[in-house]
């Protein structure tokens, strides 16, 4: 499913279901703010991410619209990644945080706290969703992972990111995503897992399984 096809799948979801939460994603980024960030991070963004983010520059940092998760903005995936470069720079406080962290499928993501080459772009400042240019031998450059301070297995959530996308609407069409039942049903800021509590990163060994 391309990068577009997507998000025509979560649009059409929220459309039906809660059209409020279309307001929450914002406009499209401008060639300036890739070039930028392609600067801080010293990697070229892959073609999907950046098709991606021609159609929306992130969400409101107050919702939950990827399955409980909010979009980052380009620049705020800047200081997030930043932050955590900071951390990945101390390598004894990485060796010492690593040491009951693993990845899946094995030998698909460096089982490490922190790394430079994992860039967040969904989620927060603690737990994220993450494009990977370090991967493990069995990894694939580029490909998306979660990290973060609370998950002790890295997971490869798909190749690239425009499979990781496909993923996330494929959750959308097999009725895995509904609205916190916390909120009021006319005006959500925040997505989960149907049934659950859990959204895409708490809930993602169960839907990684399902994906199979």
């Amino acid at each position: 499913m391309s990068v577009e096809d997507s998000w025509e799948v979560i649009h059409d979801w929220l459309a039906f279901h809660h059209p409020t939460m279309l307001g929450l994603l914002r406009g499209p980024a401008k060639a300036a703010e890739f070039r930028k960030l392609e600067k801080t991070l010293g990697v070229a963004l892959p073609d999907s991410f950046k098709e991606s983010y021609l159609i929306h520059d992130g969400s409101d940092p107050v919702s939950g619209v990827l399955v409980g998760l909010p979009l980052m903005p380009l620049a705020e995936i800047g200081r997030v990644w930043e932050s955590w470069a900071d951390i990945a720079d101390d390598e004894d406080l990485v060796q010492e945080l690593s040491e009951n962290l693993s990845s899946h499928p094995k030998g698909a993501v460096q089982p490490l706290y922190a790394h430079r080459g994992w860039v967040p772009f969904a989620g927060d400042v603690q737990n994220f969703v993450a494009l990977d240019f370090a991967p493990g031998p069995k990894g694939t450059a580029g490909q998306v992972i979660n990290a973060g301070r609370d998950d002790e297995v890295r997971h490869a959530i798909a190749s690239t990111f425009e499979g990781f996308l496909a993923f996330v609407a494929g959750l959308f069409t097999a009725g895995r995503v509904a609205a916190n039942p916390d909120e009021p049903k006319d005006a959500p800021k925040w997505l989960g897992v149907a049934g659950k509590k859990a959204d895409l990163l708490t809930g993602l060994p169960d839907l990684l399984k399902r994906k199979k």
